[in-house]
């Protein structure tokens, strides 16, 4: 019998359409509660005029059974949808959410915190258990059930609540940096203020003259880097993070300096290695607070958060994380949305039920353009210390095809240059964002054209900067591109060409383009190794 279930079981794993795996889920989960010795009926309309997956009745006990296999984390939103059909039946009946989507914090949040009808919750790892014959459901129905009522807590087999909020499950970026050798979740600069290196400036044009879109400012109690997993959790499933964006953490100390970085996950694991981004340069004298900075796209705009992370000094070379103090939380739209649910919610689970979407004005500022950008008339070589690289679909041919090196990291050739930038900045700008060019070691350059992992080129040049203010942070685009790869593969006689009978592969019939921008030099970084593949990105 087990074996039956088991084997459907990983049958409907490897379905691709969400809503064919969703179907063919629910009547897994039909044949499960059955062949476990539950009476079970599909559709019925005890919650009319609500819809309801599967109703079950074992030994005198009833529940109304939802099913879910999403491509997301399973949040608030479907909790209350269940809790909305309990409040139609009896007050007998139980509640019971089977999903193979791991569940938010928040929403096992919400089921401890409303307890007046119960809802039980089981787990992806716990239904590969029950499939293949490992777990008895009514005994894990009835010990679920217990350990709510009897210590307002959601269990799970085999897994501490506790630990299972400590490792909340974030998406991971497409893009990572890489110094050649390995792949590093940030670079050390030196550097006067926590500039943000984004591929796109991004703002809003709406039509209306000197306004740019809409803002809504949370200021949520977040202390703990645990708690601050949990708040990007909340944030990713609500707001549709990608895992991507870019980050800053900022400290005053002597000498100042910043360490940048892309990638939510990255971001994260920079905050948590306190000891190790200090004791590893002992001439470094940290100030106690670090200031972080983080830019991210999201549902149909974009995020900007920042904190102060307090740091502990435990003794020589010895530090350790402290507390987040003074989050703030800002998100951009171009207008308020018509669907408000998503963020009424984010606002009350940050403790911020009252807060409001304001426009924004910031076209101009009393001392110069909040925006401003220059096209570079002689392109500028630059030193490559790191690469920025592009993870491709899944679904394509290879690993070598899979990735893309999508811009560089580079030495400042403007670094504590102020007068080379005065050169090329407006009249009258006094407070333009290109002045604060020469505040960093190095810049986060995106590359026009994209190049394959192992493309070696002579020459990267800088062609364009382009900078702006989104409240406190400082935003900087560099744009760059390359003059020619040297390791183009050299042109084959016909008798060299494969046979018919012999695949071509895709770098045999791809084209890589080249065109000189000046003479060629040698390159003076390392030799970068980069995309075969040319993307349109500016």
């Amino acid at each position: 019998m087990k074996i039956d279930l088991y084997t459907d079981f990983l049958r409907i794993q490897n379905i691709e359409n969400q809503a064919q795996r969703g179907r063919e889920f629910e009547s897994l989960c039909f044949r499960l509660f059955f062949e476990h010795g539950f009476k079970t009926e599909r559709n019925p309309r005890s919650a009319s005029p609500r819809q309801t997956d599967i109703f079950a009745q074992h030994r005198g006990k009833d529940y109304i059974i939802e099913t879910k296999w999403l491509s997301r984390l399973i949040g608030t939103p479907e909790i209350d949808a269940l809790r909305s059909r309990l409040n139609r039946v009896p007050t007998d009946m139980v509640g019971c959410f089977v999903s193979m989507s791991e569940y938010a914090p928040t929403a096992i949040a919400e089921v401890e915190r409303d307890r007046t009808r119960e809802i039980l919750l089981i787990g992806p790892e716990e239904i590969q258990a029950l499939v293949s014959g490992k777990l008895q459901l009514p005994k894990l129905l009835e010990k679920k059930r217990e350990s709510l009522r009897k210590d307002g807590q959601v269990w799970f087999h085999q897994l501490n609540q506790k630990a299972r909020r400590s490792k909340p499950v974030l998406p991971t970026s497409a893009e990572f940096l890489d110094d050649g050798q390995q792949q590093v979740p940030s670079f050390l600069f030196k550097a006067e203020s926590t500039t943000l290196f984004t591929r796109e400036i991004l703002s809003f044009d709406p039509g209306t003259p000197g306004e740019d879109g809409v803002e809504l400012t949370l200021r949520p109690r977040i202390q703990t880097r645990t708690e601050l997993g949990e708040f990007f959790t909340l944030l990713a499933q609500t707001l549709k993070l990608s895992g991507g964006g870019t980050f800053a953490i900022h400290n005053p100390g002597d000498p100042d300096q910043s360490w940048h970085g892309i990638g939510l996950t990255n971001f994260l694991e920079e905050l948590e290695g306190v000891e190790t981004r200090y004791t590893s340069n002992p001439h470094v004298h940290p100030y106690k607070v670090e200031l972080i900075s983080y830019l991210a796209e999201c549902r149909g705009g974009f995020l900007a958060f920042e904190s102060q992370h307090r740091i502990k000094h435990q003794g020589v070379l010895k530090y350790d994380r402290g507390r987040l103090e003074q989050t703030e939380i800002t998100i951009h739209l171009p207008g308020i949305p018509v669907d408000l649910d998503p963020f009424i919610r984010l606002c009350g689970e940050m403790g911020n039920p009252f807060a409001t979407f304001n426009p924004i004005w910031r076209k101009q500022h009393e001392f110069g353009p909040i925006w401003d950008r220059v096209r570079l008339e002689k392109a500028i070589s630059l030193e490559v210390v790191g690469r920025v690289l592009q993870r491709g679909s899944d679904d394509d041919e290879d690993d070598d095809e899979r990735l893309s090196v999508s811009g560089i990291v580079a030495r400042n050739p403007f670094f504590k240059k102020p007068k080379q930038i005065a050169r090329f900045v407006k009249m009258g700008s006094k407070l333009s964002p290109l002045r604060d060019l020469e505040t960093t070691e190095f810049l986060i350059c995106f590359l026009r054209d994209w190049l394959g992992p192992e493309d070696v080129v002579d020459h990267y040049f800088l062609t364009q900067v382009e900078a702006t203010w989104i409240g406190s942070h400082h935003i900087m685009r560099p744009v760059c591109t390359w003059g020619e790869i040297l390791n183009k593969p050299k042109k084959r006689s016909l008798d060299a060409m494969p046979s018919l009978q012999e695949p071509l592969t895709s770098h045999s019939t791809r084209k890589r383009q080249g065109k000189s921008l000046s003479p060629r030099t040698q390159f003076s970084g390392p030799r970068s190794q980069l995309p075969l593949r040319r993307k349109g990105s500016s």
